[in-house]
Order: structure tokens, then sequence, then C-alpha cells
């Protein structure tokens, strides 16, 4: 038992440092295809506080990429040290992600199902 906690701890961190690692890449990764980066702790942000209003409706996601103040944080700070190396012409906003933002909402909910002990 004990082996196994320590195993899951152990990935639970090498996790959490990927996660990290992954966060400054797409931080990098977003400002190069011209993307203003700061989407990333938005998106980050808005994951925790809909976990806060509904705490069960993702927590599949958060199982698996644990999230929390500390990536809004990171990203941030990654973001601000960039400063002026920023390019001034980032997009932010665009008819594209309006036209696919659209047809996400678009999409119905998936069908309620019934607890598995009724």
């Amino acid at each position: 038992m004990a082996i196994r906690i320590h195993e899951d701890a152990k990935t639970a961190h090498y996790s959490q440092k990927d996660e990290a690692q992954a966060d400054s890449e797409g931080v990098v990764n977003t400002m190069r295809a011209g993307i203003d980066p700061e989407g990333l702790p938005s998106f980050f942000q808005k994951l925790l506080d809909k976990r806060a209003q509904e705490p069960t409706a993702l927590e599949s996601f958060f199982s698996t990429h644990p999230t929390d103040q500390s990536r809004v944080t990171a990203t941030r700070q990654q973001i601000s040290e960039l400063g002026t190396s920023l390019p001034k012409d980032l997009v932010s906003d665009s008819p594209d992600f309006h036209a696919i933002q659209a047809l996400v909402k678009a999409i119905p909910p998936p069908p309620k199902t019934a607890p598995a002990n009724q």
C-alpha cells in the first residue's frame, strides 16, 4: 500500500511538472502563432470558476489535468516577463473564432443518465 501511495505521489508530481512545461510551451507557441497568449491563463481561470460553481461537472478533466491557481499565476507571470518582446499585432479575437465558438455552443448537451443504483 505504501509503495502504491509513493508511486501515485511520484506520478502526480511528474504530471504537474509536465503540465507546467506544457503551459510554458503553450504560451510561447501561441505567441509564435500570432495569438495573444493571455487566452491561456484566462481559460484556466474559467475552468477554476466553473469547477467552483459545479464541482462535479469537470472532475474527469481535473483528474487528468490538475488545474489550480498556480497555473493561472505561472502563465500570467511568463507573459508578463515577455513584456516588450511580445509582438504588438497579436490576435485576441477574430471572426473565425466566433464562428467556431458558435458551432461549439450549438452542440446539444449530453443526455442525462440515471444513477447506477436506481
